[in-house]
């Protein structure tokens, strides 16, 4: 059949014709201007650290309708496109955009401190808590970051996890003015419950291998508390403990885990935490006792403590009782009879410690304590089964003289 066009009216052949054209002039738009317009959706391909002066316009970026309607209209494509036009792969959110920035700001210095101070105002949860970070490494301290940082702790409208980490900011920043201690005074008549959440923050060391810092798989709160802690020498704990408050107290005995201080001149003041409640608190009081043996002559007086120690329900506790008891390689009887009563009764960990200390001093073993070696050789855990094999061989082929 013919097309029947010759009937159609002129004024609809015009139409299709510059429909036609419209569709030629969006196609070569297209080809000719989308591909650099889209690039300028799209992720930023300069690979080197952005400048000063590009993070002041990223810290404050806004998501425009196109970026956020190209963003819906990328994740639909098939992922055999994006892979032939990765260029056009759209720009992170603006959120994130201003998050990056806020954090590298921290390297900036002076001229960087107005942009993220004024960050702690920020509706952004997450902007508050990176403003905080960013201006404990800027390490500025001034009447503008006491205010401000101060009333961040005040503030109950922020959650408790910002406040505490407005907390620490200050006192990185300002512990040492007299003030600080007098803001102290205040938070324990007026918001104790924010004192109390400080003993919640796990403390990791900066200078352990084998801590979580190292895979960074810590909160930012205990990231933080880990940098202030590395910061911080014992005029800091005396001004905690002469508060003679005990939760100040403990604050001090949990914060002085992250530190390499030397805890003998607090000895007095630690004991008295070795029999509380918390198992957290009581093992810090006993991890300060066994660091205070460093430089002292007469460390072997906190033996009583330890073998109180040994006898606790922690593990961890117990484990200290192990480093402190096995300081020396002379074993005494007492020594001796609390290890294998360890190796008995305590966690894998505990006893293989207790094994490869027993195993070093080369013991003479009792009948009792040869039974102890006995069963843990025959049934004993994976871990201690090979370690106690080994005791008992070398007890049966050491001498008696």
């Amino acid at each position: 059949m013919v097309p029947q066009n010759h009937h159609m009216p002129a004024w609809q052949k015009g139409l299709i014709k510059r429909k036609w054209i419209y569709l030629v002039v969006v196609i070569v738009s297209l080809l000719f201007l989308g591909d650099g317009y889209l690039k300028r959706l799209s992720i930023p391909r300069n690979k080197e650290k952005p400048t000063f002066e590009e993070l002041a316009v990223r810290i404050n970026q806004r998501d425009a309708i196109l970026i956020s309607t190209w963003r819906g209209i990328w994740a639909k494509l098939p992922v055999g496109i994006q892979s032939r036009v990765p260029h056009w792969a759209p720009s992170p959110p603006a959120d994130q955009i201003r998050l990056a920035a806020c954090s590298s700001l921290a390297g900036h210095g002076e001229k960087a401190f107005p942009l993220v101070l004024e960050k702690l105002g920020d509706s952004d949860q997450r902007m508050r808590h990176t403003a905080l970070r960013s201006l404990f490494h800027l390490k500025i301290s001034n009447q503008q970051t006491w205010e401000s940082i101060s009333q961040t702790i005040l503030d109950n409208g922020n959650s408790m996890s910002i406040r505490r980490q407005a907390f620490l900011v200050l006192a990185g920043l300002h512990w040492q003015e007299p003030r600080f201690g007098f803001f102290l005074e205040k938070l324990i008549e007026s918001d104790l419950d924010l004192i109390k959440s400080l003993k919640t923050i796990p403390v990791y060391s900066l200078l352990s291998s084998s801590s979580p810092m190292v895979a960074g798989a810590v909160s930012p709160e205990s990231e933080l508390l880990s940098f202030l802690m590395f910061g911080l020498s014992d005029s800091f704990f005396f001004m905690l403990f002469e508060k003679e408050h005990p939760d100040l107290s403990e604050i001090a005995l949990r914060f002085m885990r992250g530190t390499v201080i030397n805890t003998q001149q607090f000895q007095s003041t630690i004991i008295k935490f070795l029999k509380v409640e918390g198992d957290i608190t009581r093992e810090s009081a006993y991890l300060g006792l066994l660091r205070s043996r460093k430089g002292n002559e007469n460390w072997k007086d906190g033996s009583s403590y330890f073998f109180m120690a040994a006898g606790d329900s922690s593990p961890s506790i117990q484990m200290l009782a192990v480093q402190f008891l096995s300081y020396d390689q002379e074993i005494s009887s007492e020594i001796q009879n609390t290890l294998f009563e360890l190796i008995s009764s305590c966690s894998q960990e505990v006893a293989f410690s207790a094994l490869s200390y027993l195993q070093r001093c080369k013991v003479r073993a009792t009948a009792l304590q040869l039974k102890v070696v006995e069963k843990l050789a025959r049934d004993g855990n994976p871990l201690c089964l090979v370690k106690a094999r080994e005791l008992l061989e070398q007890i049966l082929w050491t001498p008696v003289h």
